[in-house]
């Protein structure tokens, strides 16, 4: 039985860099959870009663859901990675946490975007770009398999066709070459 895999290198790299920006998103939402209401305390946004919790309390919420999304991406990119070299047909059928993963990043690139409109800032741009890339990376590939089957399919039913031609040759050969009409 020949091996049927392929490669598929937009669709590892770009996993492998959301996972990488997952983790550092992850990373970065826990710290601003835990230094926000102390920075905001500092700046003295804190005592401004119910208008400083008010912010306190959206930007905690905002930085709560990218993290979830966040931690949810790095499970399933990390699941997707073993996937990357699978059989057209097993591919298709497994593609579902490969196309989550894309969906979570699509969702944080457009909380990023929404939260650049809002307070600019070099690392988040970078980030949202880097988080774009990887989601086109890895829909590249993702939508490449169709090809892919489609190529297996008609490399199948061309091997089942010579197959087919070859055991009507040889039925249609004499066992015994003495045996042939005189």
């Amino acid at each position: 039985m020949e091996n049927n895999r392929v490669s598929r290198p937009l669709l590892l790299t770009g996993l492998i860099v959301a996972l990488i920006m997952f983790v550092l998103l992850t990373i970065g939402g826990i710290i601003t959870m835990i230094a926000l209401p102390a920075a905001m305390d500092a700046a003295g946004l804190g005592d401004t009663g119910s208008m400083g919790e008010a912010v306190l309390l959206i930007s905690m919420f905002i930085v709560g859901v990218i993290a979830v999304f966040a931690i949810l991406g790095i499970i399933f990119s990390a699941i997707s990675i073993s996937r990357w070299n699978l059989p057209p047909e097993e591919f298709d059928k497994k593609k579902g946490m490969i196309t989550t993963t894309f969906v979570f990043s699509v969702i944080i690139v457009v909380l990023q975007i929404i939260g650049l409109l809002s307070a600019f800032d070099v690392l988040t741009l970078i980030e949202t770009i880097v988080l774009l890339v990887a989601a086109i990376f890895i829909m590249i590939d993702r939508n490449k398999n169709k090809a892919l089957l489609e190529k297996a399919k008609t490399d199948a039913q061309n091997a089942s066709l010579e197959k087919q031609l070859a055991e009507e040759n040889q039925a249609s050969q004499p066992a015994n070459p003495n045996d042939q009409a005189v």
